[in-house]
Order: C-alpha cells, then structure tokens, then sequence
C-alpha cells in the first residue's frame, strides 16, 4: 500500500475509534468475555498473525476481502497482534509483539489490520471499530471518508454530507426490500468522482471506505466489504 495513503488513513481510523458509543457502553462490564472479527485491509498477510487471550496464543484466520469469523477474547485493557518469534529466547514467550490498540468498552468489536513498510519489513496498526447492530444495523451502508475533502454520498434516494475523516450509516428505504441501490458520490464542485449500483438486503449490511487516489487529482477509491447476518446465528445483546 502507498506509504502516504497508509499513514492517513490510520489517521483518520484513530479519530473514527475515538467516536464513543455511550449508549452501549453503560451495558458493559469490564469482566465481561467479548466477541471480535478481524478485517485485513487488502488480501489476506503473507504470514501467521495471532492475538493473546490471557496467556494463550490463538492463530488468526483471515478472509480475503471479508470480515473474519468471530473470536473471542476475555475482557482486557489492550488487544495484542503478535507473530512467531524468528530467534525464540529461553524462558520467554515464543511470540514478537506486534501492535496493540486499546479495546473499547462494547460486546462487539472489529479490529482493522494495516499492513505498512518500515525498515524494509512490514508491520502493523490495528484500529479497534465499534461494531454494534444498533449503530450499524442491518441494512444499512457505513460509509468511511478517508480524504482531505468533504464528500456527497448519494444512496438511494438519500444523500448524506461526509465530512473530510469522518464516517456515517446510511440505511435507505430501498435496501430493506432488497435489490440493487443507486450510489453516488460527488464533492462540494458538483462533480461525480465515483458511481455505480449496490446491493441492498435487510439481512446485510455494507462496509464503504473511501480512500484518495495514489495520483495526484485523481479520483478516490472506493472498497465494499459486505457482511450477512444470518438469523440462525445467535446475535449478541448489544
């Protein structure tokens, strides 16, 4: 990935899990066992990640251009992303640290895993996204604005203002009778700088992140990550 367009949008995914949902906190407790999936930014690593629950060590299981399956995690202060130690040392954990990022009070949490490059090696931020049903119901669109500018969302019959690094649900009439949605989007010139069709269901809901173009002038780039909620799977209280 760009370096430059690395660094901000993990920027801008700070200030998005700096976005509290107090509502939902008020209802956790800190001894409270919560439930996680993982989200790699582009493919899936070229190498085994794992995360400590406790003092044990679980493999990660990524999916390519989706959300992982859930996982579970004791209450702590920090989730921690490690890989196999190259030189393991006696008497210490066989792991290197990786990242860590500090786990918002909520039951349901996704954790974003960047790849970037530094001294010739890749390394990791991982952002913690509050991953409610009530913020983030079914149905709806979270759309994510990772440029400089603001943004004119159009989605269905809805338009929505997307401020520069900030993000927003949409959730249109037309995607809870399923089918496809029109969506746009324009900035404040009036121009369009992205359109197409999205699929909408009442049992689905949609990840859009807007990243800026490597080029300068060049128009932004557009990511879907889709999940369904199946109703045959337990959903947890939020």
């Amino acid at each position: 990935m760009n370096s430059y367009i690395a660094s901000l949008i993990i920027f801008c995914l700070l200030l998005f899990a700096a976005q509290g949902e107090a509502v939902a906190q008020k209802a956790v407790k800190k001894h409270e066992e919560l439930n996680f999936s993982c989200l790699y930014w582009e493919g899936v690593p070229a190498e085994d990640l794992y995360y400590r629950d406790g003092k044990s060590f679980h493999l990660l299981e990524f999916k390519n251009a989706s959300r992982s399956k859930s996982f579970g995690l004791k209450r702590a202060e920090f989730f921690e992303l490690y890989r196999k130690a190259v030189v393991p040392v006696e008497g210490m954990t066989p792991y290197d640290l990786l990242s860590q990022t500090e786990i918002p009070l909520s039951r349901k949490i996704l954790f974003l895993v960047i790849p970037f490059e530094r001294e010739g090696g890749i390394q990791y931020k991982v952002i913690a996204m509050y991953d409610s049903l009530k913020s983030f119901p079914p149905g709806s669109f979270r759309f994510a604005n990772f440029c400089r500018e603001m943004l004119f969302v159009r989605c269905g019959e809805q338009v929505e203002e997307i401020p520069a690094r900030e993000m927003t649900v949409v959730q249109p009439k037309d995607s809870l009778n399923g089918g496809f949605v029109p969506f746009m989007i324009g900035n404040a010139k009036g121009e369009t700088l992205f359109k197409t069709q999205i699929y909408g269901q009442p049992s689905g809901r949609e990840l859009v992140f807007i990243t800026p173009s490597a080029k300068p002038e060049g128009r932004p780039r557009v990511k879907f990550v889709s999940q369904l909620i199946v109703p045959s799977v337990p959903l947890i209280r939020e």
